[in-house]
């Protein structure tokens, strides 16, 4: 009974780190705000928390960079089209 206890503890470690892997793969450019900041924010914890090994500290690394750029790029592109409309109501305004 311990060993299928081992064994289906094995199964959940393996598939957990599965999706994980997964989850990576998704391309950064397709991604939301709010995804692009849960999955940084999980890259953040993972290498805080748990003892990784330094290649797979570098990969999360480099996805976190990514999923950074992604980040700024769309609160960026949401504050000049709240610029833009503030711009245009402003224009209203005056022209009455």
């Amino acid at each position: 009974m311990k060993s299928l206890a081992c064994i289906s503890e094995y199964i959940i470690i393996n598939f957990s780190c599965l999706n994980k892997a997964i989850k990576m793969q998704k391309n950064v450019k397709e991604m939301s705000f709010e995804e692009a900041l849960r999955e940084l924010q999980e890259i953040v914890q993972d290498v805080e928390t748990k003892d990784n090994a330094l290649d797979l500290i570098v990969q999360k690394y480099e996805r976190g960079v990514e999923l950074k750029k992604r980040c700024d790029l769309l609160l960026k592109e949401a504050k000049l089209k709240v610029e833009k409309i503030i711009s245009e109501e402003e224009t209203e305004e005056v022209s009455f």
